[in-house]
Formats: structure tokens, C-alpha cells, sequence
């Protein structure tokens, strides 16, 4: 035990020396309150930012949007023409039956508009609706692909399209 009496009372002496050595005591920091001039930086920023929206707003109000009042509607001075269908042209073979020669061709389908109340069609290029006259024919019905014609036989023909 009295060796580690001896080691403490070692160390107590070497610490006295070591501060007799260093100097004099340092003085601890003293912290600044804080100034008035702190705040003016974010309250500046603050400001600009504001000031730049209300000019933009101000420039913004200020672009209005001129609309034409005297410019005539072209929908309503020019009729809008329908487009003319082409008609192909009709290939008619010399036949010797006798019944072909008699029966006339049924007019070629170019197009059906189905409406569930009043569908129309496009035969031989003339717009055609239900009890219509076309190429002596009369038309029957008319649905999604087909138009039904009766002829002066009375016998109904049906055509639809790709025929």
C-alpha cells in the first residue's frame, strides 16, 4: 500500500509544478448579446420578395387579352360544302341472259351513316334515306352494313358495303 501512496503523492507534487509553469490562468470568453443590426438582413429579404411579387402582379393585371369583335364568323357567312363522293366507274359486260337484260342493276352502296332515328346512305353518289328513290329502286331499311332495296319486281335486295 505504501507504494501507491508514494506514486499519488508523486503525482500531486508534478501537478503543482506544471501549473506554476504555464503562466497565468486564461480568462474564460465572454459571448456578445446580439446586435440590433441581426434582424435588418432577413426582414430586408423578406421585403424584396414581396415587393417582386407585387410588381409582377401589377404587370401582370396590366396584359390584357384583345379579342377580334368585328371579324365577320366564317362559319356562319360560308356554307360548308359536302364532299362529293367519287363514283367509280361501272364495268358493264355484254351478257346474253335475257333476265339480266330485264332486271335492272341495284346501285353500288358507297357509304352508310347509321343514326338509330334516321340512318342515310350513299348510293350511286346521291344521299338516299329510308323510302327514298334511287335508280328505280326503293329503299326498304338501312342498317350498320347493309341498305335493303325493293325493285319494280317487288323482290328485296340487299347490298352492303364491299360489294
Amino acid at each position: 500500500m505504501s507504494l501507491i501512496n508514494d506514486a499519488l503523492k508523486r503525482a500531486k507534487q508534478s501537478q503543482k509544478k506544471n501549473q506554476s509553469v504555464g503562466g497565468p490562468a486564461l480568462m474564460p470568453v465572454e459571448q456578445e448579446s446580439p446586435s440590433a443590426l441581426a434582424w435588418i438582413l432577413p426582414v430586408a429579404i423578406i421585403i424584396l420578395i414581396v415587393a417582386a411579387c407585387f410588381v409582377l402582379g401589377l404587370a401582370m393585371a396590366k396584359h390584357t387579352v384583345t379579342t377580334v369583335v368585328n371579324a365577320p364568323d366564317l362559319a356562319a357567312t360560308q356554307e360548308v360544302a359536302a364532299p362529293t363522293p367519287v363514283v367509280p366507274p361501272r364495268v358493264q359486260s355484254a351478257s346474253t341472259n335475257t333476265e339480266m337484260a330485264t332486271a335492272p342493276e341495284p346501285p353500288q352502296l358507297q357509304g352508310i351513316f347509321y343514326d338509330p332515328n334516321r340512318p342515310w346512305a350513299i348510293l350511286d353518289g346521291q344521299t338516299v334515306y329510308i323510302g327514298d328513290r334511287v335508280g328505280g329502286f326503293h329503299v326498304k331499311g338501312i342498317s350498320k352494313y347493309t341498305v335493303t332495296l325493293t325493285g319494280a319486281d317487288g323482290k328485296p335486295r340487299t347490298i352492303s358495303l364491299g360489294n
